[in-house]
């Protein structure tokens, strides 16, 4: 008998570690899974590659609007998708669950996109005002993007990459007349804005052109006399052509076809194209109608705030003369380009020593403040954010629209530099690019809903930080949460509600402060972009939401640091699984 208890023990603890040994089995094969999407991923997206510091695709230009590149997106998400349904979630943690649901939704989105005809329709409008690739290109070129430019082999593989431009307008060109020919085209203010943006690269004299910025950055030397004649050919034989042979093609073809409505309503299957915008922006399950709704009990809410602070301000007329007054006096202006830059590297400081109260975990990577290039200034936002890479390397940019400083009033200042910056974009992505523990697709990918509302919802903070104490600062936070309310307002209006351009400027200016120019660009953005501009008050309604019925449940146990450590843990999700999380974490701190 002594002999068998051996044995038997060795068979029993056999039996005890076989759920263990499953389980490891299953995270095995579902890093796997990830690992080998974002291999394929990367192939498909290399400016992505290089954003991220991955520089084996620094010499391939991205294509992402020809029929062969749409079929490969779409087989590898069929791909990937079915490889996710032979693992056993049960055998999970739940951080890989987390991801699991996160990765399903991207890839089913993805997969909608395709199956829906959207994906291919939206190729035939391959650039607007705000994005694509002439945008893109002109970043990447000027030397100071996330392109690298540090030895010879980093110029070596732009002069690959950008010597492809032709082709790839060549391609967009053959896009837009099958858009023209089905219907499927921008409308007329779009292509007006853009023309201007590809005028701007024809140039006679290379040195003059924004993609001359590599090889002016270089010393005097033998590498830049080799390089200098290779950038000037390049710019002259095929930047400039490129841009030139886009423009004539849409001043002369597409303007005349371009169309008059600006909704998505007015295309064919439009509002089931725009269901789609919604959900893959808001994450949730809400119609137009209900999103409307939302917007116009905001606007109507914060309105009431805003003429409180009028009262606090002295001013005595009412709301709507209030509003005028702010958007016409030169009092709430940055004197200059180096005052408006100097005000926002201030708050960086004076947030700096304030955040650690309200987060367990900071990020290691540092922000920088600039002032956003000359050549997409026209129609870039207030301000932007571009994250850092991967390796340290490269601090994440807090840009600043400094062209027009009516875009940036004083007022704005704190509430701006919050949502953009610290504890803004630049601690979520950061916090998230840092991760050792997370997929790739967590840590570098971008869903809307999350990045914005938590960016809104960072605003807030200022509060706490006794930031908003003056009342032109408690002004700029309200004037940026009515900015987004009415977003909910105008993007339904104009994408579901058959809102004219007119109708969207006009209803911004009878509900905010908003200058008129500002008003016109934001609204020619959601023409542009549909459903984009839902995803910010949506997002941060959401986790808003989160943290009140966090602070209700747990009373003296709610732990505000904790709580925001927790809603940043995982990188980018959807909201309903950021909730599923959140209430996970209630009951474990119960």
């Amino acid at each position: 008998m002594t002999a068998t208890l051996p044995r038997i023990a060795l068979l029993f603890l056999t039996l005890l570690a076989a759920p263990l040994v499953l389980a490891a089995d299953t995270s095995a094969a579902l890093r796997t899974v990830f690992a080998d999407y974002e291999q394929d991923y990367l192939r498909l997206n290399p400016h992505e590659a290089t954003l991220r510091g991955d520089r084996r695709y620094n010499a391939v230009l991205a294509d992402e609007i020809s029929a062969r590149w749409l079929a490969d997106e779409l087989a590898m998400t069929r791909r990937h998708l079915q490889r996710l349904d032979t693992i056993e979630q049960r055998m999970l943690s739940l951080a890989e669950q987390v991801s699991v649901a996160t990765f399903r939704f991207n890839l089913e989105l993805v997969r909608e996109r395709h199956d829906s005809g959207f994906a291919a329709r939206q190729a035939l409008m391959p650039l607007t005002q705000f994005n694509g690739l002439h945008l893109e290109l002109a970043q990447l070129g000027s030397g100071s993007g996330f392109q690298p430019f540090a030895d010879r082999a980093d110029h070596e593989a732009w002069l690959a990459r950008a010597g492809a431009w032709p082709e790839w307008v060549a391609l967009a060109i053959a896009n837009m007349r099958r858009g023209v020919e089905t219907g499927v085209v921008l409308p007329r203010v779009l292509v007006e804005r853009i023309l201007p943006q590809l005028e701007a690269h024809i140039v006679d004299d290379p040195a003059r052109s924004v993609f001359w910025g590599p090889v002016a950055k270089l010393a005097p030397g033998p590498e830049r006399e080799a390089l200098e004649p290779r950038y000037r050919a390049l710019i002259t034989t095929r930047i400039v052509p490129g841009y030139r042979a886009l423009r004539d093609f849409m001043h002369d073809e597409y303007l005349p076809a371009a169309r008059t409505t600006v909704g998505r309503s007015a295309l064919a299957d439009g509002a089931t194209w725009y269901a789609l915008d919604i959900r893959a922006n808001t994450t949730l399950p809400a119609t137009a109608a209900q999103i409307h709704q939302t917007g116009q009990e905001q606007v109507a809410l914060l309105a009431r705030e805003m003429d409180r602070v009028r009262e606090r301000l002295g001013f005595e007329g009412d709301l709507r003369a209030f509003y005028d007054q702010l958007r016409s006096s030169d009092a709430y202006l940055h004197a200059n380009e180096e005052a408006a830059l100097g005000a926002y590297r201030a708050m960086k400081q004076h947030v700096a020593e304030r955040v650690g109260q309200y987060f367990g975990r900071l990020p290691r990577a540092d922000y920088e403040v600039r002032p956003v290039e000359a050549f997409r200034a026209a129609s870039a936002a207030g301000g932007s954010y571009q994250r850092p890479d991967a390796g340290g390397t490269r601090p994440g940019v807090f840009y600043l629209n400094t062209s027009d400083l009516t875009r940036i009033p004083t007022y704005e200042t704190v509430a701006l530099s919050l949502h953009e910056a610290v504890p803004g974009h630049h601690f979520q992505s950061s916090l998230a690019t840092e991760s050792t523990h997370l997929p790739d697709f967590q840590r570098f990918g971008w869903i809307t809903a999350y990045g914005e509302g938590w960016a809104l919802y960072a605003e807030t903070l200022g509060h706490g930080m006794g930031l908003y104490e003056d009342p032109l600062a408690l002004l700029g936070f309200l004037h940026s949460r009515l900015f987004r309310a009415n977003r909910l307002v105008v993007d339904t209006g104009l994408h579901a509600f058959g809102w004219s351009r007119e109708r969207a400027i006009q209803h911004f200016l009878d509900n905010s402060p908003m200058s008129e120019a500002d008003a016109r660009a934001e609204v020619e953005r959601y023409i542009s972009w549909p459903g984009q501009a839902l995803a910010y008050m949506s997002g941060a309604l959401e986790i808003q939401r989160l943290r009140d019925h966090a602070q209700q449940t747990l009373g003296n146990r709610f732990d505000l640091r904790a709580f925001h450590d927790e809603v940043l843990a995982d990188g980018v999700v959807p909201l309903p699984v950021l909730q599923q999380k959140i209430e996970r974490w209630i009951k474990a701190a119960r």
